[in-house]
């Protein structure tokens, strides 16, 4: 969707602070390890019912697990290790995030948002999974409306303005994640059927 345009956009602009990073000798994987962490702690704010406060981290973080990549493209040091870690960081942010939504809803009696929080991880989790495992037999699958960008400003949004409304969020965001990781698994049978 407007993944890319977001990438290109960022890009352009974190130049001067990439070349901080650069000077400071800090390396991708320290920024990927970092941003985990900070995925922990909004996970931490979610749970106990500090939106507004997660929300604003949750950019933070989100600004790290751009940055690692982009100092990895402008130091030439894009390895296989550092693909893997900020691939595996990513998932763990997500199932940590998700889960302090979880978390609240059922501190709250919730049942509803309690399913919606469960749908949500697992449509998160199987969108990544059908990319992966597509790639494992050498299909590349990047195809789908809700990924991983789209989804941490639904949060982002969500956390920071529709708190009051978070039941009714989540259902939506484990609406569109289930028919984005569906959309894909379609696109990855059709495209098993094409080679074959």
């Amino acid at each position: 969707m407007f993944s890319e345009n977001i990438k290109k956009l960022f890009r352009r602009s974190l130049h001067p602070l990439i070349m901080l990073f650069v000077i400071l000798k800090i390396t991708p994987n320290m920024l990927t390890s970092a941003g985990l962490l900070i995925n922990i702690y909004v996970a931490y704010l979610i749970a106990t019912g500090n939106f507004i406060l997660g929300g604003i981290i949750l950019i933070v973080a989100s600004l790290f697990d751009t940055f690692d990549g982009e100092l990895a493209r402008t130091t030439g040091k894009i390895t296989k290790v550092g693909a893997f870690l900020d691939s595996i960081a990513d998932r763990y942010a997500e199932f940590f995030i998700l889960g302090g939504v979880a978390y609240y809803f059922i501190g709250n009696d919730l049942n509803i948002g309690i399913m919606a929080a469960f749908f949500s991880l697992v449509g998160a989790i199987m969108t990544s999974y059908t990319r992966a495992r597509a790639e494992g037999i050498g299909i590349e699958l990047k195809k789908g409306f809700f990924q991983r960008p789209e989804r941490m400003i639904f949060l982002i949004i969500t956390f920071l303005f529709l708190s009051r409304y978070l039941v009714y969020a989540m259902m939506i965001f484990a609406f569109a994640t289930v028919i984005t990781a569906l959309q894909r698994t379609i696109t990855g049978m059709n495209s098993i059927k094409m080679i074959k």
